[in-house]
């Protein structure tokens, strides 16, 4: 999982032109942790990305996060799913890259 900065943003996700993961998290955020150790053990063909809640303001203005973990599946730069809930189980996983 790469860290995700604004100045990236455009160049890895939004002229990406395949799917890609946002994992948006903090280093406070607890719950999060469990989440992240799914994404980096899970053996998926697609790029996966952490964005700091704390540091990438802007990114997480953009995307209206609210609470952590969340999670964006995007195909082609545009939001297709996402959950607030987190990522822990291959069923939520593959229900959200449908």
């Amino acid at each position: 999982m790469k860290p995700l900065t604004l100045k990236d943003y455009q160049r890895e996700v939004q002229d990406f032109p395949g799917p890609v993961i946002l994992f948006f998290t903090a280093l406070w955020a607890t719950p999060a942790i469990k989440t992240a150790d799914f994404l980096r053990s899970s053996n998926l063909e697609i790029k996966i990305f952490s964005v700091d809640y704390d540091t990438e303001r802007e990114l997480v203005e953009k995307f209206s996060v609210r609470d952590l973990p969340t999670v964006f599946f995007l195909r082609y730069g545009h939001i297709e799913s996402y959950t607030y809930d987190g990522v822990t189980t291959e069923v939520q996983l593959k229900a959200l890259i449908k």
